[in-house]
């Protein structure tokens, strides 16, 4: 029922803003997507679970270079009802495009969001601010450069020694080929920086203490595209992340539960990874992309554990070994003298393998997941 009135909500806002006067420009999209884990927490439990996500997205275009939006999304988990929450954002987007002959292009934005979830899970709730910049321009006809910055400020309510800032900033390359290859290369350096000093005794998260305030990521990706004719694109991929100074923080060994291991992100391991993408337009306008992806993660400070949450050995950290396949097939569908422009469906199978000296993560698992997306 909480689900069946979400969506209905959805759907009257979609349609409200389609029958706004022409002048306004407001432009909805609606996303619709059930997915089944047998996997959910991804870990040797092994707890199944079906998943709802719905989405809407509203865009007040008063110009061609500005754009006011919100979005709200919603996740409903079956026999998981304390995990069920609801994401808000609204920003303004401002683009420019170069002269005649120069095709540059700038892009800037800034957003405000807001996270709520149930009581259990009120750690996880957050505000955030976030401002972002881009600008690409061609070095020459074969040359795209691309360089961007981001600032953003996020507050957890109720674990305030997890807020923190972060700015990225980052650098591309790609070269265009005559034979249909592009090579890209980019990198991107990263700063977090907790917004409070670290307190042992904090009631609602306790953390580690001595964890540094600031750290240092650098990312680094090399890409090949090539075109296999006229309907189907091979990628191959590397990625590499180091860590460069601190640490992320995590709860203490003495309070550590798995299951609300929430605050992990991109800072708390370093390692590589090697992905490749194969993308086939198929008859009857079907889309199909099959993606496989090998990965090792090393978490920094982090102490690998047995099941009952004792340190598996002095100085042993977490390292975990990734493999994932994916399979998606999708075909979208336009409509004409209709208030509804586009339809596009997906249907998508997930799976993964994780081998790790942590014998709570290692496991497996799969999702099948179908989804739809309207355009009006």
């Amino acid at each position: 029922m909480q689900l069946h009135r979400f969506l209905n909500k959805i759907l009257f806002f979609a349609l409200l803003a389609t029958s706004a006067p022409a002048a306004a420009q407001i432009i909805p999209r609606v996303n619709l997507y059930s997915s089944f884990t047998d996997n959910l927490f991804q870990n040797y439990n092994r707890q199944s679970a079906w998943i709802n996500h719905a989405f809407i997205d509203l865009d007040y275009v008063p110009n061609a270079a500005l754009n006011i939006y919100y979005s709200g999304s919603a996740n409903i988990f079956s026999d998981y009802e304390d995990l069920f929450s609801h994401i808000h954002r609204t920003g303004v987007s401002y683009m420019r495009l170069g002269e005649e002959n120069d095709r540059s292009t700038f892009y800037a934005a800034a957003e405000l969001a807001l996270r709520l979830n149930r009581p259990l899970y009120d750690y996880r709730d957050f505000v955030q601010a976030e401002t972002y910049a881009n600008f690409k321009a061609y070095l020459k006809p074969t040359l795209l450069s691309r360089c961007s910055y981001s600032l953003r400020y996020q507050e957890y309510l109720n674990a305030g020694d997890y807020s923190f800032l972060e700015q990225i900033v980052l650098a591309q390359l790609s070269h265009f080929l005559p034979s249909r290859t592009t090579l890209q290369m980019q990198a991107e350096l990263g700063l977090k920086t907790y917004a409070r000093a670290a307190a042992s005794d904090t009631a609602a998260i306790p953390v580690r203490t001595g964890s540094d305030r600031n750290l240092m990521q650098l990312k680094t990706r090399l890409k090949i595209a090539q075109s296999l004719g006229d309907n189907t694109g091979l990628q191959l991929e590397y990625r590499k992340r180091s860590n460069l100074i601190g640490q992320s923080r995590f709860r203490a060994e003495q309070f550590y539960n798995p299951n609300d291991d929430l605050f992990d992100d991109g800072y708390s391991y370093e390692g590589h990874e090697l992905r490749s993408t194969l993308k086939h337009l198929a008859p009857w306008g079907l889309v199909v992309e099959l993606s496989g992806f090998v990965e090792h993660r090393d978490y920094t400070g982090r102490p690998a554990l047995d099941l009952e949450g004792f340190l598996v050995a002095e100085a042993v950290t977490r390292t975990d070994e990734r493999k994932t396949l994916a399979l998606t097939v999708e075909r979208t569908f336009y409509l004409q003298e209709s208030r509804i422009n586009e339809i596009r469906l997906q249907l998508e199978w997930l799976y993964r393998d994780i081998e790790s000296n942590d014998v709570y993560y290692q496991t497996d698992s799969q999702i099948y997941a179908t989804g739809v997306q309207i355009d009006f």
